[in-house]
């Protein structure tokens, strides 16, 4: 098979655990390929080529290192770098277990399904109980099904040959027949193959078995003439971290669990990445060791991996692997994803490493978790535990869907749709209840660290969701990971479950068997990361034992503790055996400890603070280059020409010097290395704010970061260059800004700062911000364009704003009151683009002290009366739509309260018919529907308008807004449509039960004309004709 092959035409993994394994399985190739290149993260060595339509990629675990850890290391660095690659074949040697079969050296055993197992036992993981009971714990996968189909196939074949395997010996002599491998992987002698009885140990003293006592042998017939050809035996392999070297315990786990052969490489790799096991027979699992038979063994166990390999079906390389290719977004679905990245997820998720093989299994393995994984409808799990206990590597993946009913919803919502969650909810559980769409399963990592109200809205839709009624439409499941906070799990739990019914697992254990488990793979952890510092540092065995020592030492151990104390001590480069020692007896004994000493090493306490107060106020992580200039800037510079910008290798160093590794570097931008890194440096509410002897803990004040940040963004966009060589109207905004370092933040986030910073009117810093949203200044036009091209796409940019609506849009309070004090401010004025005032524009962005000026601004005093100038709170856009309006739209009640306040017209209506209390309805927000109806919204059941929001809020399922609705009376459940909708047949299409409850209540009258019963499959019809 010629040509150019790259790594994606590598289908079948191949995994040895021993050089001579290794030197078989490349011996039996068709042909060899030449290397790739392989990615910076992967280190493993392969070779790689083909067997009969199967591209194999072959690797071995590094000289000298056994067990399952170390295979699933190689297996993900595997994966990694062979995307295709999602089943493998584990070819080696075995010891067998002759006591049920009849196993002689040469035999070759393969994993088969038995009983409860999947082919491999993980034999020493589990737990002693009563009367000195080892109890079993513990599942792994099951061989790919391609490969337990082949074996099908090669049974029968086998039968006929009366359980010999003619092709992989012929496949082994031919291979040495042709000098490609020496004679040692020759078949040994008949004469060689000893099994000694099970209770008889091997002398210590003695290599070999020539002073063994015959006597002690156990008496076999031969073999039938052909007993030079090794037989094949299917069933379960035992793998462990230790090499069996005992019969007895051989022969017991051989009569209780029906195993045949163990090995030490299988249990680490079968969930990593799900294979076969093929083990060649080089000695009988006792102290009777028998190195002769292993070349031979190996060879037998490669033939027979080929011989399996020859008999898959061509389609077998074709890389699909059930991945389809991704179809070719439109434009709209393009706008759509671009809109919904709120935040840098990917960025984020890039920055949380990868789990160590051996951890996180008790997780997996853990009842709870496989209740949720195995159920086939909608289940949620929350995963529970305190800062640095691995949960955001437990929750490393991602699973996306974009279907038409989401589009759908985004074309009928616009540009509200992203910042509405009711419709951003709906449109997900629209999309999981598409047939098609199958399982479909959400992991929301850091749930604590949302803000109190989103978050508290987020949880009580799941609790919705999988409450006493759950949704049965749809295969929706979701893992919650976040901090063990009491008011998560009030939000959680609906008020008729006990808080044991709670699905929760708390990554701490809940028994001694869980933290015991817990305790265990932190220490595989610990041990894995020791060894790769003791060869990084080139460690002896005695320095690298005596940390390993003392970091087990410490109690309450975590992940994140493991990892800032291993790292502390890899990024000294001025380590000795000395220091090295006195480290090791002097390991803090927090992460907290660990923050405050590698803080405390900073070159310059002073840079250090001011970096870290940027990173910690910034909206965005900055790049190398962004946070150079940020740091680099004085109060003298005015332009790019005053800077000394240093280059970005030796800013990277700079950096090192400052912080350590208190901050990180991805893809060139800037990050604090772990949440609690900045709960370290920031006092929360609510939180003990004694520091004790940390000198940096709670060390940095928000409102003085975000000043600093403020400071350093007007001063860049007072630069000359924005002035003398602005952005012009035929020039692209994103590109200027890619052309000017730092252009890009400070345009986009300088208003945010301003706010957050709390400045009064009388400082100096309100006057400098008032003058750049000066619209006659070309700067201003140069910021403006860039931050409006950024965060309005597809929305013209207004030409004539006045600097009153851009302070007001921005809602900067103190630059709003300058800009007041000025003579003959308009404050009805209106853009020309959309006939919009400073007002309408401050409600929108839910800027409540901006519009309080406003609103005051437009007083006058008349004797003893205060009038209000009610043309402002009433001025219409050119849709017609009010600051209420868009009031409404943003969700803020206290902007709502002060228009209604100031007179705004409850029953204002827009060019498409909608009022404030519309858009309140269609929001699902009940609190501003309660406001609307309360303040007198008229709402009458023979409106047809009424009828639709009705039946609208019935179908998205706001169940509170339905409530309100039905409350005033005015409206009838029997409302109807011109589609012939009804709030019935909208509540049963969308499976929402409580509502149907409401409407029944209500008095409904339940005609079922518009209904079929295809319509009715799988929604809570019973409810409704019990009713």
């Amino acid at each position: 098979m010629g040509g150019r092959f790259v790594r994606e035409d590598y289908t079948i993994g191949w995994v040895c655990a021993l050089p001579l394994e290794f030197t078989a399985a490349v011996a039996v190739l068709d042909e060899r390929h030449p290397p790739l290149p392989q990615d910076e993260q992967d280190d493993n060595a392969y070779v790689l080529g083909q067997i009969g339509h199967c591209n194999v990629a072959i690797v071995c675990l590094p000289s000298g290192v056994y067990g399952t850890t170390p295979a699933a290391t190689v297996a993900i660095k595997m994966k990694q770098n062979f995307p295709s690659i999602t089943v493998g074949l584990l070819v080696g040697i075995g010891g067998g277990a002759p006591l049920q079969r009849d196993i002689r050296l040469g035999d070759v055993v393969v994993s088969e399904p038995v009983g409860g197992f999947g082919g491999v036992l993980p034999y020493d993981l589990g737990k002693t109980i009563q009367e000195g009971r080892f109890v079993q714990a513990g599942a792994l996968n099951k061989p790919p099904n391609m490969f337990l189909k082949a074996i099908s196939k090669l049974k029968s074949e086998q039968s006929l040959n009366h359980g010999n395997i003619y092709a992989a010996s012929k496949i082994a002599s031919d291979i040495l027949k042709n000098g490609t491998l020496p004679e040692e992987f020759a078949r040994p002698p008949a004469d060689t193959d000893r099994l000694f009885m099970a209770d008889y140990d091997h002398p210590h003293t003695n290599e070999t078995c020539a002073q063994c006592d015959p006597t002690k042998m156990v008496n076999r017939a031969p073999r039938p003439l052909l007993n030079n050809q090794p037989c094949i035996h299917y069933g379960l392999i035992a793998s462990g971290n230790q090499v069996m070297k005992h019969g007895l315990t051989r022969d017991r786990l051989s009569q209780q669990k029906g195993v045949l052969c163990f090995e030490m490489e299988a249990a680490g790799l079968m969930d990593e990445l799900p294979s076969l096991v093929v083990r060649g027979i080089c000695d009988y699992s006792d102290s009777h060791k028998n190195k002769a038979w292993q070349p031979y063994a190996a060879l037998v166990a490669a033939a027979f991996a080929k011989e399996l390999l020859l008999q898959l079906p061509p389609k077998v390389n074709k890389v699909d692997n059930g991945r389809r290719p991704p179809e070719k977004l439109t434009h709209r679905e393009i706008e759509l994803l671009n809109k919904l990245y709120k935040s840098p997820y990917q960025d984020r998720k890039e920055r949380i490493p990868d789990r160590i093989p051996g951890t996180c299994e008790w997780f997996l393995t853990h009842e709870r978790f496989r209740d949720w994984r195995d159920c086939i409808s909608s289940k949620m799990l929350w995963v529970s535990a305190d800062p640095g206990c691995g949960k955001s590597v437990l929750a490393k993946q991602k699973r996306s869907l974009l279907s038409d009913a989401v589009l759908e919803r985004f074309e009928a919502a616009g540009e509200g749709f992203t910042g509405s969650f009711s419709e951003l909810w709906e449109a997900l559980l629209s999309a999981a209840r598409d047939k098609s769409a199958g399982e479909i399963i959400c992991l929301l990592d850091g749930v604590d660290e949302c803000e109190s109200g989103g978050r508290s809205q987020l949880l009580q839709a799941l609790r919705k969701l999988y409450g006493s009624k759950p949704d049965t439409n749809c295969n929706l499941k979701f893992i919650i990971i976040s901090r063990p906070y009491g008011e998560i799990r009030r939000d959680l739990l609906p008020p008729e479950f006990e808080t044991s019914d709670l699905p929760v697992i708390r990554l701490q254990g809940e028994s001694e068997f869980e933290i015991a488990k817990i305790s265990k793979e932190i220490d595989i952890f610990i041990r894995v990361s020791v060894q790769d510092l003791g060869t990084r540092l080139e460690l002896t065995l005695d320095e690298q034992q005596l940390l390993l020592r003392e970091l087990t030492n410490i109690p309450n151990r975590t992940y994140l503790w493991v990892y800032l104390t291993l790292d502390s001590i890899k990024a000294d480069i001025k380590i000795n055996r000395t220091k090295l020692t006195e480290i090791a007896y002097k390991l803090p004994k927090t992460v907290e400890d660990a923050y405050d000493a590698i803080l405390s090493k900073s070159s310059d306490s002073t840079e250090s603070k001011k970096l870290l107060q940027i990173i910690i106020a910034a909206a965005r992580p900055l790049t190398l280059k962004e946070m150079s200039l940020a740091l680099d800037m004085e109060e003298g510079h005015r332009s790019y020409r005053d800077l000394a910008l240093r280059p970005e290798e030796r800013f990277r160093e700079n950096l090192r010097d400052l912080c350590g590794l208190f901050v990180t570097i991805v893809d060139s931008k800037i990050y604090l290395l772990h949440q609690t890194a900045k709960e370290f440096l920031v006092l929360q509410d609510g939180t003990d704010p004694s520091r004790g002897d940390l000198k940096w803990k709670y060390s940095i004040q928000p409102r003085d970061s975000h000043l600093r940040l403020a400071e350093i963004c007007i001063q860049h966009l007072y630069f000359a260059e924005f002035e003398s060589n602005p952005l012009y109207e035929d020039m692209i905004p994103s590109e200027y800004a890619r052309s000017h370092v730092f252009l890009d933040y400070s345009a986009n986030h300088w208003t945010t700062h301003v706010r957050k910073s709390q400045i009064n009117s009388d400082e100096p810093m309100a006057r400098y911000a008032m003058r750049l949203c000066n619209p006659n200044s070309t700067r201003c036009q140069t910021w403006l364009r860039i931050h409006w091209a950024s965060t309005r796409t597809n929305i013209d940019f207004p030409k004539d704003l006045t600097d009153l609506m851009i302070t007001s849009y921005f809602g900067l309070a103190a630059a709003v009151g300058f800009v007041l004090e000025s003579d003959g401010v308009d404050l009805n004025r209106r853009d020309s683009k959309y006939g919009r005032s400073a007002i309408s524009w401050a409600a929108e962005n839910g800027f409540d002290t901006v519009v309080k000026q406003l609103i005051e601004a437009g007083r006058w005093k008349d004797f003893w009366l205060w009038f209000i100038d009610k043309n402002q709170a009433n001025s219409a856009d050119n849709y017609g739509r009010t600051p209420l309006v868009y009031a409404v739209w943003s969700g803020n009640i206290n902007t709502i309260k002060l228009l209604l306040g100031a007179g705004a017209r409850i029953d204002s209506i827009d060019e498409i018919g909608g009022t404030p209390l519309s858009y309140a309805i269609c929001s699902g927000d009940d609190q501003i529907t309660k406001i609307m109806l309360e303040e007198g919204a008229d709402i009458d059941s023979k409106d047809e308008i009424s009828a639709k929001l009705l039946i609208s809020a019935a179908e998205k399922g706001h169940e509170a807004v339905v409530k309100l609705l039905l409350e005033t009376g005015k409206v009838s459940p029997n409302v109807e449509n011109e589609q012939g909708q009804t709030p019935l047949s909208q509540a049963v299409e969308g499976g929402h039960a409580a509502i149907l409850q409401l409407l029944f209540d209500k008095g409904l009258e339940t005609d079922y004309q518009y209904f079929s019963v295809s319509r009715l499959a799988g929604c809570p019809y019973g409810f409704v004709v019990g009713q």
